[in-house]
């Protein structure tokens, strides 16, 4: 609930950026899209993988092999949310996903 929040308050801001309309329908529901599916997929993935036997092997990682292998797994994750949520409901006058995109979604979930 909280990232579907956050993901329409970041989409209707970047639509702002780029000259679209305040509340416009597709730029929340982007937004709510984007952030929730981004969510689901990382907390499955915590609750249901790496929490489990699946993730040991993980665990057992030396520290810097242990942030590059899921910074990567986010990475393929949140890159999923965001071409989800611009298929879903394109925007006009959009160059695809940014890296801005990118960096905020990585620094939202990577902590």
């Amino acid at each position: 609930m909280i990232a579907a929040v956050v993901g329409a308050a970041y989409s209707e801001s970047h639509v702002a950026e780029n000259g679209g309309r305040w509340f416009a329908p597709d730029g929340l529901a982007r937004g709510a899209l984007t952030g929730a599916v981004i969510a689901f997929m990382l907390t499955s993935l915590q609750v249901f993988v790496l929490t489990r036997p699946f993730g040991a092997p993980l665990r057992r990682t030396p520290f810097l092999v242990h942030v590059a292998v899921k910074t990567g797994i986010y990475l393929i994750f949140i890159l999923f949310g965001l071409a989800l949520g611009a298929w879903t409901f394109p925007a006009p006058n959009e160059s695809g996903i940014t890296r801005q995109d990118v960096l905020f979604s990585l620094a939202r979930w990577g902590r």
